[in-house]
């Protein structure tokens, strides 16, 4: 596949990333001209490589019998060819729903709980029809622009009727296996509800419910009481202490029996919420709370593909983050909010990371719009947002200025190429734009690959990262 550019009726644009099961490509569909992702599985003949054979089999038949709006579609399955066996599904484009929540941080928990809701209905769905997912967490679903969310990997679903068993074996991602999985009991839709229930808590908290080396972290799964969310997050609604500690009950009978009741108990405290923001009192005394006390995300073990939980409740007063919900210097918030605004339509949930990135290198509105103008892809996108600028700032679609997006000399094209599509297996589509803008200030590779690994949280998958980056192509 590394020299292969078309596969069946596919034509492979770039990769996307990879996994311990295969790669996945942005491909197009010849014949009905759409883009699609295609996902290839390593043509190695391991034992391993057999058992992920399996699994995507399973992937294809799990997704094949489901067709619900939050749930990725399959196209195809073909394993005519041994060396190059592939699923084509539906091409998300957009974040990982961690991201998502990150861009709008800092405004209020309606934007999560949709997200949760949107993900119970397609599990509740996946479940009537007798599919259990068993690996739902943060990198298995992303969000499109719309805000629309996508559950994909169903590779070691369970599926009624299907023949696909694994004996002997815990499968999942421990952090997020429900208690059962480790003490031998049944594997059911329940098993989902817990997962939900740990990702909302994550998602909501900054944080996993539990945490520590294997070991430790499945005694606390199994016998530990989590900590209670307002004791994290003084600023979020009390009802959410209640609904989520029943989603994460350790007995099943003692949790939501189906994605529906977890989702009817969100939607029954979401409706008391209405629109309006976190309280500024209770605000503060969670910031206080932050300065004050060790509430930085859990590092689990888990496979390297994981991502790492999102770190704003670590954030205390006085420090910022590319993600952070205070402005750069210079920008008021209406000044930004009308950016945002403006460039929503194009990049989605991006839009407030990229606006709030850019404008930390200018005070001036017109080199702002030149800097954003230049991370879009497409003229048609740049002509777009460039309609939208006030008056004083019209006529900047040209090339902008060489310190905005020339690359250095010392950095080729093709090492920026291959840098994007390295970093994308980390952090995502967003990898493209970071090296882009990384590159203009960089002083030199190394300085350069050093700056793109800082923006990977966990220590481990940032030395990946770092030998991936400098290794001989």
């Amino acid at each position: 596949m590394a020299q292969a550019r078309t596969l069946a009726n596919y034509e492979i644009l770039d990769e996307l990333g990879q996994g311990g099961m295969g790669t996945v490509y942005r491909a197009r569909d010849r014949v009905l001209e759409r883009i699609v992702a295609v996902k290839v599985l390593h043509p190695t003949h391991s034992p391993a490589a057999a058992a992920g054979g399996g699994r995507f089999l399973n992937e294809a038949r799990a997704i094949a019998r489901l067709s619900h709006p939050a749930i990725v579609a399959v196209y195809e399955f073909s394993d005519v060819d041994p060396a190059s066996v592939f699923i084509a599904m539906e091409y998300v484009e957009g974040v990982t729903i961690e991201q998502y929540v990150r861009s709008v941080q800092g405004e209020n928990v309606a934007p999560t709980l949709d997200l949760v809701a949107q993900l119970l209905s397609g599990l509740g769905y996946a479940h009537a029809r007798g599919v259990v997912h068993r690996d739902i967490k943060p990198s298995n679903l992303l969000v499109t622009r719309d805000g629309r969310l996508k559950i994909t990997d169903f590779g070691i679903a369970k599926v009624d009727s299907l023949r696909h068993t694994q004996t002997g074996l815990m499968i999942g991602t421990p952090a997020y296996m429900a208690p059962e999985c480790y003490s031998g009991g049944g594997i059911d839709q329940r098993c989902d509800v817990y997962s939900a229930g740990v990702l909302c808590y994550e998602l909501l908290s900054g944080r996993r419910p539990f945490g520590g080396e294997l070991t430790q972290l499945i005694y606390q799964i199994c016998h530990a009481p989590p900590a209670a969310l307002s004791a994290l997050r003084p600023d979020l609604p009390e009802f959410l202490d209640r609904v989520v500690a029943k989603a994460l009950a350790k007995d099943p009978a003692s949790r939501y029996q189906t994605a529906e009741e977890f989702a009817s108990a969100l939607s029954t405290g979401r409706d008391c919420l209405g629109g309006s923001e976190v309280g500024e009192p209770r605000r503060e005394a969670y910031a206080e709370r932050a300065h004050s006390a060790d509430v930085s995300p859990v590092q689990v073990t888990a496979p390297a593909t994981q991502l790492q939980p999102p770190t704003h409740a670590a954030s205390a007063p006085g420090r910022s983050s590319p993600t952070s919900a205070q402005n750069p210097p210079g920008w008021s918030v209406s000044d930004i909010a009308e950016i945002v605004r403006q460039l929503t339509p194009i990049l989605g949930p991006l839009a407030k990371i990229t606006v709030k990135r850019a404008a930390g290198q200018t005070r001036h509105r017109a080199e702002l719009y030149r800097i954003l103008a230049e991370e879009l892809r497409t003229e048609e996108e740049r002509k777009r947002f460039l309609a939208t600028a006030p008056r004083e700032t019209r006529g900047i679609g040209g090339p902008p200025p060489a310190s905005v997006s020339k690359p250095l000399a010392s950095i080729a094209p093709a090492t920026l190429e291959r840098a994007a599509k390295i970093l994308a297996r980390y952090i995502g589509p967003i990898a493209a734009v970071i090296v882009k803008k990384t590159a203009a200030s960089a002083l030199d590779e190394s300085d350069f690959y050093a700056r793109l690994a800082e923006r990977i949280a966990n220590e481990h998958e940032r030395a990946r990262c770092v030998a991936d980056l400098t290794r001989p192509s």
